[in-house]
């Protein structure tokens, strides 16, 4: 089964052992930066296990600079191909995935679903379905914009 994951994150920050992967590329991308006056990001494939892991899986490390600072991402995968390619177009494609589904349930009220009958029910997904349909279209339009 192919997937990506998030490798475990300390409650103060990144896990050290990644930043230690990643430290020179950060470097790197605050110096081209300027510090900050634009963006710059490199990516950086490396092998990394976490404490618990019965081996080490290949880690996918982006090393970001803006003007807000250093920007580290972290994922982990077994599927094959370019780095940058693998976290820009699927890691962020499922962001940004969930981050739909989360405007429809949140600004749709799609998971609004309190009636004890269904029919009542059904009807409030269809009118949030015909929303999200509209909402989609609009964003598309205006994109450019």
């Amino acid at each position: 089964m192919t997937q990506i994951k998030l490798p475990p994150r300390n409650p103060g920050g990144f896990n050290k052992r990644l930043e230690h992967k990643l430290s020179g590329y950060l470097e790197l991308a605050r110096r081209w930066s300027n510090n900050g006056a634009f963006k710059v990001t490199l990516f950086r494939d490396f092998q990394y296990a976490a404490g618990t892991w019965k081996q080490a899986q290949r880690g996918i490390g982006k090393a970001e600079y803006t003007r807000g600072g250093s920007n580290p991402r972290f994922i982990t995968t077994n599927l094959e191909g370019n780095g940058e390619e693998l976290y820009r177009k699927l890691y962020c494609a499922r962001g940004d995935m969930e981050n739909r589904i989360k405007d429809q349930q949140m600004d749709l009220f799609a998971s609004r679903t309190s009636c004890h009958r269904w029919w009542p029910n059904q009807w409030r997904l269809l009118l949030s379905a015909q929303a999200w349909i509209l909402y989609e279209y609009l964003r598309e339009q205006l994109q450019d914009t």
